[in-house]
């Protein structure tokens, strides 16, 4: 079961997948994959590539509301998990248009 930082883990995994595109090869090397909005990183610097990747809600799956918790062998009552569904924004970031269109 998830602990507390599990939200965070999936966004930093998610980041981390991102940057391993971007920065291996191609006419991308060194975009940068930020966590803000792209409200709050603005608009970047001529020649600088930024993607935000931005969690912007965060919903409870509600088909799993009602599950039933599960009996464990030793006779502890585990009670089911709280299933969520998180939405990101994915929005690429450049000076110039045609660039952002194929960071995209």
């Amino acid at each position: 079961m998830a602990g507390s930082a599990a939200i965070s883990q999936v966004s930093q995994s998610l980041q981390a997948l991102l940057r391993s595109v971007f920065t291996h090869a191609g006419p991308f090397l060194g975009t940068t994959v930020d966590l803000r909005s792209p409200r709050e990183i603005g608009t970047p610097a001529a020649g600088a590539n930024l993607v935000s990747l931005w969690l912007f809600r965060v919903q409870r799956y509600g088909e799993l509301d009602n599950a039933l918790p599960t009996l464990r062998p030793d006779g502890r009552m585990v009670p089911a998990p709280l299933s969520l569904t998180l939405h990101y924004l994915v929005t690429p970031l450049s000076a110039d248009e045609v660039t952002t269109q194929r960071l995209l």
